[in-house]
């Protein structure tokens, strides 16, 4: 168990990145400066792109690890997915009478941004937040702008890291005092891939999308069809997200809720013909 410090906040950290990642170590190093009380549990390997996955039909590793960039503290590395490691590290601190509940959940900080609704939905780094805040806890995801032949490679610049690492703990030490608003499951921040601690913060809306994706079709050496899924980047609306990022080169904080329902008593009257006689005047 991590040295505790106390009255110290408690924190869970993880990213789909994995465990070894330069976003997660970075963040991690940030917040144990500041003497979080930090708790870290990671998928073993990458695992961007799987969501909010969560693994049925196997069992899930769970291994105590000594982090060598938390100089030698416990860290625990798992075999499943992100979400898997949010149910695992909330329920058995659940079950640990001794220790207090987390004040909050933090993923990141991801390898690539993670703007727009078609990547949240898709981030293993956003699941982390989605999870816990399906689980009742306050959560916040971090991402990182890096070039497109970065994506799930260690080689990105340290120094953007570290910036965004100090931005994160000072949005952190904000939402421990101030909580979320009301409605708002959790919230999605996304870093230029130029920053600095100067540059400044939007509270912006999700783009829909950025990418037309379609899938590249290749060969093995017996002549049998294999595709890549990759996509294309599209213009983005002003005011969202990914327009903050991408073009104006700020930081985006967008607060999402867990309602994915449509405007009900809008939409109710038009789907009538969907409903039997006897169920239209319910």
């Amino acid at each position: 168990m991590a040295v505790q410090h106390t009255n110290n906040p408690n924190i869970f950290l993880s990213a789909d990145d994995g465990i070894y990642s330069q976003g997660i170590k970075r963040l991690a190093q940030a917040m144990h400066k500041r003497q979080y009380n930090l708790t870290v549990i990671a998928p073993r390997t990458q695992r961007s792109g799987v969501g909010k996955a969560i693994t049925f039909e196997e069992p899930i590793r769970v291994e105590e690890i000594p982090l060598e960039y938390l100089q030698g503290a416990p860290g625990w590395r798992i075999t499943g997915t992100p979400a898997d490691a949010v149910i695992h590290g909330i329920y058995e601190r659940s079950q640990n009478k001794d220790q207090p509940p987390y004040d909050l959940v933090v993923a990141g900080i991801n390898a690539g941004e993670n703007t727009s609704v078609h990547s949240v939905l898709t981030s293993g780094t956003c699941a982390v937040a989605f999870e816990a805040a399906i689980l009742g806890k306050p959560a916040v995801a971090f991402s990182l702008d890096v070039h497109d032949k970065l994506f799930f490679d260690d080689r990105q610049s340290v120094d953007g890291y570290k910036v965004a690492a100090e931005l994160a703990c000072d949005i952190i030490e904000k939402i421990l005092e101030n909580g979320l608003p009301d409605g708002v499951a959790f919230l999605n921040v996304n870093f230029p891939d130029n920053v600095t601690m100067d540059t400044p913060i939007e509270v912006v809306g999700l783009s829909p999308t950025k990418y037309l994706d379609y899938t590249i079709k290749r060969e093995d050496p017996r002549g049998v069809a294999y595709y890549w899924i990759w996509g294309d980047r599209l213009e983005v609306p002003q005011g969202t997200d990914a327009y903050a990022v991408l073009e104006n080169k700020t930081i985006s904080i967008s607060p999402v809720s867990l309602d994915f329902t449509s405007n009900l008593s809008e939409v109710k009257p038009k789907l009538k013909y969907l409903l039997s006689e006897s169920e239209e005047g319910k």
